[in-house]
């Protein structure tokens, strides 16, 4: 009993290695050479130039503050990247305006911006422009003071659309 045990164990062993042996081979050594052919197949990926933004501040210009602001500007962004590419652009946030004066933050004077287009084809140039709009709904009572110039800062983000590559 215990010499055929040897025996299978050995038989076993045996099998296991040619399987392995086999599993790995280069198909072409099934053949003689004049029956294949090889060509060496080279596979590429190009990682596209990195996109660039330029912003022009939006200036809503003079403001009592008695009346809601909504004003479309074209025109106030340039992104740069590689040709015939499509962007995706917006801004962080959701484009919330905590409006200051100086550093102090006014919770009370908020507003939103939003691209006017989600977004762009930056088509043979590599280049587009876009627009935003801007929303600023009528602040309380006595938060304004006259002659103070009042900021708020959202960021502008894009990045390529790439559900076609």
């Amino acid at each position: 009993m215990k010499k055929l045990l040897s025996a299978l164990f050995i038989l076993g062993s045996v099998t296991m290695l040619a399987n392995e042996a086999v599993s790995e081979a280069d198909p072409a050594f099934c053949f003689t050479n004049p029956c294949s052919v090889s060509e060496p197949m080279k596979v590429k990926v190009k990682v596209p130039q990195q996109l660039v933004i330029t912003v022009t501040d939006v200036d809503l210009g003079l403001w009592c503050g008695d009346k809601a602001i909504n004003k479309d500007k074209p025109d106030q962004y340039t992104v740069t990247g590689e040709k015939n590419q499509k962007v995706n652009v917006g801004f962080k946030g959701n484009g919330y305006l905590g409006f200051r004066k100086g550093n102090e933050l006014l919770p009370k004077f908020t507003g939103t911006i939003e691209t006017k287009e989600s977004q762009l084809d930056l088509g043979t140039t590599g280049s587009a422009k876009g627009g935003v709009n801007v929303k600023v709904p009528k602040p309380g009572l006595n938060l304004l003071e006259p002659g103070t110039t009042y900021t708020a800062t959202a960021t502008l983000v894009a990045s390529y659309d790439t559900s076609a590559w």
